[in-house]
């Protein structure tokens, strides 16, 4: 019955693909790894898993979708390549910002490529190519088809930082006649929180492969307290009392308010106050270009990272249109936006600015950074805005209010520390299951 399903469900898929076949062609994010996805196999990766075989153990695969799942997971890579040097790690992506990420950031330790696509050829060429001892999924995509090949191959699956937001979960159990049977296949579930396990528990009908592990973002935001002196900080030089306002990972919309909330700033500034000065990091690279007209026309010179341009005088915004280089100007700030929460997006991890100190006012929609945002909100350290003009009302304020922006960036940086630790449950859970494979 299972099996039927999943062709079915492959059968489906195939046909949207097909349909959709368009878009795969002519989207320049779309075809990112498209001929990988296919199930093409490049011959640099190929000789990078030979030599893996010719090895005694298999890899671990870890699929990480973009770069907020494989920032996420970064910590636990590091603390496998750590505690098990001798574990081959294959870590592949979805999209093309995500594969950057991960050849810059493990390409030396892991076999680094595209997942493909969740039909019968595509995968079963990864599979016999790669041959790994289990599988690991980080956060939110779960593939039947890859799921129940793996399982006819006896390859575990896994998955770490599972969520599964209150809309997803409304899709998932109305069809929890399908997916029940895919999630039992999991050899464990490790999820965020007690709220996540709830729901993958009513998906499933059980809760016995599903452990409370904790978010292991929180255990990439260790970071020194203290400002970053990374190359960013050449091109961020002004008077030491200047506001510092990071807009992070920003979506088409919300570039406006944090413009218009600058000039705010600027137009209400008193002789006493710090200069503000708003550094925006749009969320994808396809948008650098358009991101830096919209500053243009909303009347200011942006200076930009890409160009090796250094803010003057009287320069208000920076654009840092490049990869790898958020944190650090978290780092450098007194204020951050994180972005996807103005516009009806879902979020992003509303946490790492607290990894400095930084107090952070987001937008209503956190329906996927909700566990984070809500546990923040309720310490009182993430001030949430219900609109654009509160927005603007609250980054005021915390400008005019340095003490008080102070605190609530300490109390956010407090409650990451009380709350570290899901890496090393999370490398204890991997273990087990590698240990029952050899």
């Amino acid at each position: 019955m299972v099996s039927v399903m999943i062709l079915l469900y492959q059968i489906g898929l195939a046909l949207v693909m097909i349909l959709a076949s368009p878009l795969l062609l002519f989207s320049s994010r779309a075809r990112f790894g498209f001929s990988q996805k296919m199930g093409f196999i490049p011959q640099t990766v190929k000789e990078q898993l030979s030599k893996i075989r010719s090895s005694t153990k298999k890899p671990l695969w870890i699929h990480a979708v973009s770069v907020g799942e494989f920032n996420a997971v970064l910590p636990l890579l590091k603390k496998l390549r750590q505690e098990l040097p001798d574990l081959p790690l294959f870590v592949t992506t979805t999209t093309g910002t995500g594969q950057a990420m991960a050849k810059e950031k493990a390409g030396q330790f892991a076999t680094i490529a595209y997942f493909p696509y969740d039909l019968p050829g595509s995968i079963e060429a990864w599979l016999d190519t790669v041959n790994p001892a289990a599988f690991m999924l980080v956060e939110t995509e779960i593939w039947p088809g890859f799921v129940h090949a793996c399982k006819k191959r006896k390859i575990p699956v896994m998955s770490v930082n599972a969520r599964m937001s209150p809309k997803s979960y409304k899709s998932y159990f109305n069809l929890r006649f399908f997916f029940k049977s895919v999630l039992s296949q999991f050899a464990f579930i490790g999820v965020q929180s007690k709220s996540e396990a709830e729901r993958f528990a009513s998906v499933q009908g059980s809760d016995k492969n599903i452990e409370i592990l904790g978010n292991i973002k929180l255990d990439g935001l260790t970071g020194d307290a203290t400002k970053s002196s990374g190359t960013l900080s050449n091109y961020l030089k002004g008077d030491t009392n200047d506001f510092f306002f990071t807009a992070g990972s920003t979506h088409e919309g919300e570039e406006i308010i944090v413009l218009e909330t600058l000039k705010h700033l600027i137009e209400n500034k008193s002789e006493s106050s710090p200069v503000p000065r708003l550094v925006i990091a749009p969320r994808h690279p396809e948008r650098f270009e358009h991101v830096r007209n919209l500053i243009k026309d909303a009347g200011f010179n942006p200076k930009s990272f890409s160009k090796e341009e250094k803010l003057e005088e009287n320069d208000h915004v920076f654009l840092l249109d490049t990869l790898g280089k958020l944190m650090e100007s978290y780092s450098l700030s007194q204020l951050a936006f994180v972005g996807g929460t103005l516009v009806n997006i879902g979020g992003h991890n509303v946490a790492e600015p607290f990894a400095f100190k930084v107090p952070v006012v987001c937008g209503p929609y956190i329906q996927k950074t909700r566990d984070l945002a809500n546990a923040l909100s309720e310490i009182d350290a993430l001030t949430i805005a219900s609109n654009s003009d509160e927005f603007k009302t609250q980054v005021k304020y915390l400008y005019d209010h340095k003490e008080e922006a102070m605190r609530k960036g300490n109390l956010g940086k407090n409650w990451i520390n009380q709350n570290l630790g899901a890496c090393d449950r999370a490398l204890s859970a991997i273990k087990k299951v590698l240990a029952n494979e050899s």
